[in-house]
Protein backbone atom coordinates (compact mmCIF):
# COMPACT_ATOMS: atom_id res chain seq x y z
CA UNK A 1 0.00 0.00 0.00
CA UNK A 2 2.28 2.80 -1.20
CA UNK A 3 -0.57 5.38 -1.98
CA UNK A 4 -1.68 7.68 0.96
CA UNK A 5 -5.01 8.67 1.19
CA UNK A 6 -5.91 12.41 0.43
CA UNK A 7 -6.16 13.18 4.02
CA UNK A 8 -2.92 11.80 4.89
CA UNK A 9 -1.41 14.80 2.41
CA UNK A 10 -3.73 17.10 3.60
CA UNK A 11 -1.76 16.80 6.86
CA UNK A 12 1.48 16.27 5.41
CA UNK A 13 0.77 19.76 3.53
CA UNK A 14 -0.67 21.36 7.22
CA UNK A 15 2.23 19.95 9.01
CA UNK A 16 4.98 21.58 6.16
CA UNK A 17 2.84 24.81 6.44
CA UNK A 18 3.53 24.81 10.04
CA UNK A 19 7.19 23.98 9.85
CA UNK A 20 7.90 26.68 7.63
CA UNK A 21 5.73 29.00 9.62
CA UNK A 22 7.43 28.06 12.51
CA UNK A 23 10.84 28.86 10.60
CA UNK A 24 10.04 31.54 9.19
CA UNK A 25 8.27 33.69 11.74
CA UNK A 26 9.19 32.31 15.09
CA UNK A 27 11.72 35.40 15.73
CA UNK A 28 8.58 37.86 15.15
CA UNK A 29 6.51 35.80 17.17
CA UNK A 30 8.75 35.77 20.23
CA UNK A 31 9.16 39.66 20.04
CA UNK A 32 5.47 39.83 19.65
CA UNK A 33 5.11 37.86 23.02
CA UNK A 34 7.60 39.90 24.43
CA UNK A 35 5.67 43.55 23.67
CA UNK A 36 2.71 41.71 25.15
CA UNK A 37 4.07 41.08 28.71
CA UNK A 38 5.15 44.50 29.07
CA UNK A 39 3.89 45.75 31.77
CA UNK A 40 0.94 47.91 29.95
CA UNK A 41 0.67 45.61 26.93
CA UNK A 42 -2.50 44.82 27.57
CA UNK A 43 -3.80 48.28 26.29
CA UNK A 44 -2.70 47.42 22.61
CA UNK A 45 -3.98 44.09 22.78
CA UNK A 46 -7.69 45.02 20.85
CA UNK A 47 -9.75 47.67 19.91
CA UNK A 48 -10.19 49.28 23.33
CA UNK A 49 -14.14 50.90 24.28
CA UNK A 50 -12.57 54.43 23.97
CA UNK A 51 -11.47 53.98 20.63
CA UNK A 52 -14.58 52.94 19.16
CA UNK A 53 -16.15 56.24 19.21
CA UNK A 54 -16.52 58.99 16.56
CA UNK A 55 -13.40 61.04 17.69
CA UNK A 56 -10.89 58.12 17.43
CA UNK A 57 -12.22 57.55 13.90
CA UNK A 58 -11.85 61.22 13.45
CA UNK A 59 -7.88 61.00 14.60
CA UNK A 60 -6.95 57.44 13.61
CA UNK A 61 -7.17 56.57 9.84
CA UNK A 62 -6.06 53.03 10.00
CA UNK A 63 -6.22 50.85 13.39
CA UNK A 64 -3.83 48.62 14.37
CA UNK A 65 -3.93 46.17 17.64
CA UNK A 66 -1.74 42.90 18.81
CA UNK A 67 -4.20 40.47 17.96
CA UNK A 68 -4.32 42.26 14.29
CA UNK A 69 -0.59 41.55 14.23
CA UNK A 70 -0.86 37.87 15.30
CA UNK A 71 -3.35 36.47 13.11
CA UNK A 72 -1.22 38.37 9.83
CA UNK A 73 1.67 36.81 11.41
CA UNK A 74 -0.28 33.23 11.85
CA UNK A 75 -1.89 33.92 7.63
CA UNK A 76 1.74 35.01 6.50
CA UNK A 77 1.34 38.39 5.91
CA UNK A 78 4.35 38.75 7.11
CA UNK A 79 6.66 36.32 4.98
CA UNK A 80 9.73 37.82 3.69
CA UNK A 81 9.24 41.11 5.05
CA UNK A 82 9.56 41.75 8.69
CA UNK A 83 9.11 45.43 7.41
CA UNK A 84 5.68 45.41 7.45
CA UNK A 85 5.62 43.52 11.02
CA UNK A 86 7.07 46.62 12.51
CA UNK A 87 5.44 48.70 10.65
CA UNK A 88 2.33 46.99 11.97
CA UNK A 89 3.84 47.86 15.76
CA UNK A 90 4.84 51.50 14.99
CA UNK A 91 1.68 52.14 13.36
CA UNK A 92 0.21 51.29 17.12
CA UNK A 93 1.95 52.81 19.27
CA UNK A 94 1.76 56.18 17.35
CA UNK A 95 -1.87 55.31 17.40
CA UNK A 96 -1.72 55.49 21.25
CA UNK A 97 0.17 58.52 20.97
CA UNK A 98 -2.02 60.53 18.69
CA UNK A 99 -4.99 59.63 20.42
CA UNK A 100 -4.56 59.44 24.58
CA UNK A 101 -3.55 62.34 26.48
CA UNK A 102 0.20 62.92 26.95
CA UNK A 103 0.16 62.23 30.80
CA UNK A 104 -1.86 59.04 30.19
CA UNK A 105 -0.57 55.71 31.08
CA UNK A 106 -1.35 54.37 27.34
CA UNK A 107 0.63 57.04 25.77
CA UNK A 108 3.56 56.50 28.46
CA UNK A 109 3.25 52.61 27.25
CA UNK A 110 3.25 53.86 24.01
CA UNK A 111 6.08 55.49 24.61
CA UNK A 112 8.30 52.87 26.23
CA UNK A 113 7.13 50.10 23.93
CA UNK A 114 8.27 52.60 20.59
CA UNK A 115 11.46 52.44 21.98
CA UNK A 116 11.78 48.61 21.99
CA UNK A 117 10.66 48.26 18.59
CA UNK A 118 12.96 51.38 17.39
CA UNK A 119 16.19 49.31 19.39
CA UNK A 120 14.82 45.88 17.40
CA UNK A 121 14.84 47.59 14.41
CA UNK A 122 17.82 49.38 14.46
CA UNK A 123 19.52 45.73 15.75
CA UNK A 124 18.32 43.62 12.73
CA UNK A 125 19.52 46.47 10.35
CA UNK A 126 23.08 46.87 11.69
CA UNK A 127 23.00 43.05 11.87
CA UNK A 128 21.98 42.64 8.16
CA UNK A 129 24.66 45.53 7.45
CA UNK A 130 27.23 43.66 9.05
CA UNK A 131 26.32 40.32 7.73
CA UNK A 132 26.34 41.51 4.23
CA UNK A 133 30.00 43.36 4.80
CA UNK A 134 31.38 40.66 6.30
CA UNK A 135 30.41 38.24 3.42
CA UNK A 136 32.24 40.49 0.93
Amino acid sequence: RGCTSGDEREREDQSHAVKYFSAESQPLMEFLRSIRAHKLGLVFERRLRSQENPQYRKMIIQHMDLETVESRLKEGFYSGSSVKFFRDLLLIVNNALVFFPANSPESAAASEIRAVVSKEIYQKQHCSKSESSSGK
